[in-house]
């Protein structure tokens, strides 16, 4: 008899020593399938859902909806994030309350027929066996691949301050790598595959603003590394996949401004940024008004790549998440680092979603 909560969007194999016949078991809309395959003692496990994922377009359009949680997922031992705990986006002691007031990324229920499942970690797991995940940015990404290993319970393997190595999930068959590089180069994503050899790559160029030109052809770059290591994982028969996260601006003055914003006033957020009457000089050199544009013109250069060269990429529509956010920074100080736990988790939502 099997029994289970969890949800296997693909064909996968499990090994058993356990024989069974094939049946099929209907549990909350999705249709179970169990196959025994006797000759390699295997059971291969499908589904097939009433809903379907939801697509980019739609995670674009969600909104932050309101939790209340047990407890909060996780707390950081970091000093910079944990300097929201006192005098950031966290009251003092608010970690240890139970219900743990939340936020998390969701869709409208009401208009689109899909799915957008929450982050979980047996899912993560699941998706993830014996597969290399490997994050390459700055410490935005750095914040990113934090936030995974803390939401999964991940065991340091290797740590400096440039590259740091973890692994997770029963039997420590999952591993995660981030790898210092603050423009995502081609030479920085040719050393993390030569390497680590990974299955899925999480990039982005990050908050260091470059002129157009220059940002687009540096990237231009990267992205050719990345079609020859999708070809040389062709070769071996392995499904390699790029995830591209679009990039977020800091919000000046962001500790006067209660979050998150509904999606009506996004145009709103979107002004306020573009308004450099916000910024002091120091902060003005940081482009933030420029990220909106920059985002577009990165779009349209992976989307040749995936027209002409057949790129295969998934997106983190980060950008579209954050600009709601201007609450649960660092603190007045530092505009764009994100508390933990915060928003950057719902970046790892979407990232289990895009590996389903």
């Amino acid at each position: 008899t099997t029994s289970t909560n969890v949800s296997i969007t693909s064909s996968e194999k499990y090994e058993t020593d356990t024989v069974i016949t094939a049946h099929e078991i209907n549990n909350n809309g999705t249709k179970w399938n169990f196959k025994n395959n006797e000759d390699d003692n295997i059971i291969v496990v499908t589904h097939q859902t009433d809903s379907l994922l939801c697509t980019r377009k739609q995670i674009q359009k969600g909104y932050w909806k309101n939790v209340q949680r047990e407890k909060a997922p996780y707390e950081s031992k970091e000093k910079w994030e944990s300097s929201c705990y006192q005098h950031g986006g966290f009251r003092e002691g608010q970690l240890q309350q139970s219900p743990f007031n939340d936020w998390e990324w969701n869709v409208d229920d009401d208009n689109e027929n899909c799915v957008l499942l929450q982050f979980d970690v047996n899912r993560f797991c699941r998706l993830g066996i014996n597969r290399t995940i490997a994050f390459l940015g700055d410490s935005i990404t750095w914040q990113q691949f934090q936030s995974l290993n803390l939401l999964i319970g991940a065991t340091d393997e290797h740590r400096k301050q440039a590259l740091i190595k973890t692994h997770a999930c029963s039997g420590n068959t999952t591993k995660l790598i981030w790898e210092r590089d603050n423009k995502a180069s081609a030479n920085g994503l040719k050393r993390i595959i030569q390497t680590s050899d990974p299955d899925v790559i999480v990039i982005n160029r990050g908050a260091h603003f470059t002129e157009n030109e220059m940002s687009l052809s540096e990237l231009n770059a990267t992205l050719t590394i990345a079609l020859i290591w999708q070809k040389d994982c062709d070769k071996r028969n392995r499904d390699c996949l790029l995830i591209w996260r679009t990039t977020a601006p800091g919000y000046p003055n962001c500790d006067e401004i209660l979050g998150p914003i509904s999606i009506s006033n996004r145009s709103i957020a979107e002004n306020f940024i573009m308004d450099r009457s916000k910024y002091t000089e120091e902060k003005g050199t940081h482009h933030w008004w420029d990220f909106a544009n920059q985002n577009v013109l990165v779009e349209d250069l992976i989307q040749h790549h995936i027209k002409v060269n057949q790129l295969r990429i998934s997106f983190i529509d980060f950008y579209d998440m954050a600009i709601l956010r201007p609450d649960h920074h660092i603190n007045k100080r530092d505009c764009l680092h994100w508390c933990l736990p915060g928003p950057i988790d719902a970046a790892n939502t979407i990232l289990l979603h895009e590996l389903e």
